[in-house]
């Protein structure tokens, strides 16, 4: 998904009323995808650090932020602005997508159950 459609979805979701009315109104879209639009959406630092499981130490680390922002902006002390709440989860969500993909890629290759390994 490209980050122009990811933005006007993550624009529709924050101005939406409810996850199902969001989902109605985006069928070309995974709702899998569209839940986790909505998500971050509603709460963008945290949801994003869920996410991603990782603490906030980890997480400041591996996207390149200030820990004194990341503890910040999960505290409610100070929030980014939307531009960056919207790259921050985009990060997260390509991400996201991307080890799922390497995981279900993964299991395609591993024998099916009673079948013997020839993978050497």
């Amino acid at each position: 998904m490209t980050y122009k459609i990811y933005s006007r979805l993550y624009e529709s979701a924050k101005n939406c009323r409810g996850l199902e009315s969001f989902i109605a109104n985006n069928p070309s879209i995974h709702p899998d995808d569209l839940k986790a639009i909505y998500l971050f959406a509603s709460n963008p630092i945290k949801s994003s650090i869920s996410a991603a499981n990782m603490s906030q130490r980890d997480f400041a680390a591996e996207y390149g932020i200030p820990l004194r922002s990341i503890e910040n902006w999960s505290r409610g002390a100070s929030e980014p602005p939307t531009y960056l709440q919207q790259l921050i989860t985009y990060a997260v969500f390509t991400n996201q997508r991307s080890v799922s993909k390497m995981n279900v890629l993964f299991l395609s290759t591993l024998p099916s159950r009673g079948a013997p390994f020839t993978g050497f």
